[in-house]
């Protein structure tokens, strides 16, 4: 169940926006994983009975053609994908 952002995964993104390299990236990979995606994988769980299945988007980005060459993105998107074969 969703019960909002904890502390630690704002101090988190707070800190990826200082300092958006591979080496904060690594130091602090295991917040990202314990808090953040597991509290941003409870928003589509929660919705999805009534939305769908959801997923969480990956964290890093291709920059090959991006003029923003930012390793990581700064935000995390839920998104709901319709099941195969229903009206999305």
């Amino acid at each position: 169940m969703f019960r909002g952002w904890p502390a630690e995964a704002l101090e988190f993104y707070e800190g990826l926006e200082a300092d958006n390299s591979k080496a904060y990236w690594t130091a602090h990979k295991d917040v990202y994983e314990t808090v953040v995606l597991s509290t941003m994988k409870a928003i589509p769980a929660e919705l999805a009975p009534e939305f769908g299945d959801g997923k969480v988007s990956r964290p890093n980005r291709d920059v090959r053609f991006s003029t923003d060459k930012s390793r990581t993105r700064r935000t995390s998107d839920p998104s709901s994908v319709p099941a195969i074969g229903t009206a999305g």
